[in-house]
């Protein structure tokens, strides 16, 4: 009678390297369909790279103390900038209940016009900035950044109203808000991989050395009766596997790539957009449709997002792929719409419905500016049955981009295994 054993025997050598090789092929096999790359995508200033640092902290891999330098040379930058435009524009530095006299805060100006770039902080040039940011001039050039096209951050007030005197001091040590408010180009392409337990439970982030970050994510709290996660176990064929197997569940890895997005960085990149991503972000400042670019103070930043979308469908990099818009800045967006004295979509946008929408109403301004983007990308994939869909974000809410990220990676978990079983 017939063994039903499907192995090799020990007196079959050339059958115990195939099955070696065999299992060594499932284990790659399963190994790949574990492992997801994710490209946030978008124009420069959208903000791709605060929702990276989101996942990092989720993650558990943030240094914020690698951030110090930035954030001080960053904020000397920014006062810089608000001095440069009130001289430029001959806007009047202090009015008659300014505590300092207007040759003070002039003198101050000058200084902080004749310091070296990059620069460093101290106690003088904080007291100098602190005499600036009180003047009423420099708050009416920084009110008016859209107007003059001012390319300066919109959180700059974070810095100078809350942690001047913490950034100035000798032991200042980042926190997690100063490294996500800060503002940095991203140049080439950075990668970041990140780890996920998921169980029946929910999904778990793990850290770099593949424990699980206290608190889990969204609903998922914790893991019934509250234990961590079980230990790791080796894998049933005897063999190590690059992925990690747990008693209730399998790490799945995503590689989130952040490129940069201004339109000198994009020349390194567009041309080896590569098929192997599975997910799109398209990260979009929806604040700022009435701003313009930092590289053209004549092209709006909105039609810079839209171009750029375009450009990448034309290539046929989306095919297939989950595409997923973020609308960026809401808060701010929304913030804006209440003020009237911010000009509205429809002095940008000729398209506006404005006889059947309201262009100071959130939802209706989102609605126009998602419609674009999915004509582009109906335009370019007509046989495509699945459109993007979009989120309204706020990228300094580490909670909405956890349970945001969390909806990304199941759903491409469960495209992968369709993709497995054939559907």
């Amino acid at each position: 009678m017939g063994n039903c054993f499907a192995g090799a025997s020990a007196n079959d050598p050339d059958g115990q390297i195939n099955q070696s090789i065999s299992n060594h092929m499932q284990l790659a096999q399963k190994d790949a369909s574990n492992a997801h790359n994710v490209l946030l995508l978008g124009p420069g200033d959208s903000g791709k790279s605060t929702i990276l640092k989101q996942m990092m902290c989720i993650h558990g891999i943030m240094s914020t103390h690698d951030h110090r330098r930035l954030i001080v040379e960053k904020v000397v930058e920014y006062m810089v900038i608000l001095c440069k435009y009130s001289r430029d524009l001959n806007i009047l530095l202090t009015s008659a209940d300014n505590e300092d006299g207007a040759d003070t805060v002039n003198a101050s100006l000058e200084y902080m016009l004749s310091l070296p770039s990059p620069c460093d902080i101290n106690i003088e040039i904080a007291a100098h900035m602190k005499r600036l940011w009180a003047a009423s001039g420099i708050q009416s050039t920084l009110a008016q950044r859209e107007k003059y096209r001012i390319q300066i951050p919109d959180n700059v007030a974070y810095f100078f109203d809350e942690r001047l005197d913490d950034i100035a001091s000798d032991s200042y040590e980042p926190t997690f808000d100063d490294c996500l408010r800060v503002r940095s180009r991203t140049t080439g392409v950075f990668q970041q991989q990140f780890a996920v337990l998921m169980t029946e439970n929910g999904s778990f982030p793990l850290n770099e050395n593949g424990d699980d970050v206290v608190g889990g994510s969204g609903d998922f709290a914790e893991p019934k009766h509250g234990q961590k996660p079980a230990p790791l176990l080796p894998s049933d064929s005897g063999q190590q596997s690059s992925k990690k197997k747990y008693r209730n569940g399998e790490v799945h890895k995503f590689n989130v790539i952040d490129v940069g997005g201004q339109r000198a960085e994009r020349k390194k990149w567009i041309n080896h957009l590569s098929d192997n991503v599975e997910a799109v972000i398209y990260v979009v400042a929806i604040s700022e449709y009435d701003m313009t670019c930092f590289e053209d103070s004549n092209t709006l930043r909105l039609h810079e997002a839209l171009t750029l979308f375009a450009d990448v469908l034309k290539k046929g990099f989306m095919q297939d792929k989950s595409v997923t818009i973020f609308f960026n800045k809401y808060d701010l967006f929304q913030e804006k719409l209440k003020d009237p004295e911010q000009a509205t979509i429809d002095e940008f946008f000729d398209d506006f419905p404005a006889d059947a929408k309201n262009p100071r109403n959130a939802d209706d301004v989102v609605e126009f500016v998602y419609k674009k983007f999915v004509a582009l990308y109906n335009e370019a994939h007509t046989s495509s049955i699945s459109p993007p869909h979009f989120h309204c974000t706020y990228a300094l809410d580490t909670e909405q981009v956890d349970k945001l990220m969390v909806g990304m990676q199941t759903d491409l978990i469960k495209r992968n295994l369709k993709r497995i079983a054939g559907f």
